[in-house]
């Protein structure tokens, strides 16, 4: 695409910003695998501080004695209810460690967003400065036919940003990886678009 866009229109911004969309682009498969990768580290530690929790919570439920003549209803209410907070403390730490690898990884992505979201800005004031009622050709404007297929270069490079940004959603969620998606998207032409 960075190729039509500079044989049609040489040295253009487009042209410019397709060819940092072919470099992102070129990096995404190494980052969304590196954005999916496990973290051991965390997983062996969230492990090990559950583990660690548990076995206090379990410990001190097994130590527990009642008092002496048991317990009069204030103090059972009482224990309850410090019991029934415990519980709940002890849950919302193993949610915690839980999803600290998937917080982890979302970060990782939305980084990775935000430089595709730059991209996308920097495409959409190329289109925005493109007005399709002003098509009489002179020294600074284009004709209809070139002002169609700018907005078209653009309108593909925004699918194409669209690609890789859900190369990165994916790696983050953990849906199955896409295939086939990498520089070639920018060298030949997609079987979406219409034919000219």
């Amino acid at each position: 695409m960075r190729n039509r866009i500079e044989e049609r229109f040489p040295d253009s911004g487009l042209g410019h910003v397709c060819g940092q969309l072919l470099e992102i682009s070129r990096r995404a498969r190494e980052r969304a695998e590196w954005i999916a990768k496990p973290i051991l580290a965390v997983r062996i530690a969230t492990a090990v501080l559950a583990v660690v929790i548990v076995a206090g919570l379990a410990l001190m439920v097994t130590r527990l004695r009642p008092p002496p003549g048991g317990f009069e209803m204030g103090q059972f209410i009482q224990v309850l209810e410090a019991g029934i907070n415990d519980l709940v403390l002890v849950g919302a730490a193993i949610f915690f460690l839980a999803t600290l690898e998937s917080r982890i990884k979302r970060r990782r992505a939305l980084r990775a967003l935000r430089e595709l979201r730059s991209i996308a800005h920097i495409i959409d004031m190329h289109q925005l400065t493109k007005d399709p009622e002003r098509t009489q050709p002179s020294k600074r404007e284009m004709s209809a036919a070139d002002l169609a297929r700018y907005l078209d270069y653009c309108s593909e490079m925004l699918s194409l940003t669209g690609k890789v940004a859900a190369l990165y959603v994916r790696a983050a969620t953990g849906f199955a990886w896409t295939s086939g998606f990498g520089p070639r998207a920018f060298s030949r032409r997609a079987d979406w678009r219409r034919p000219r």
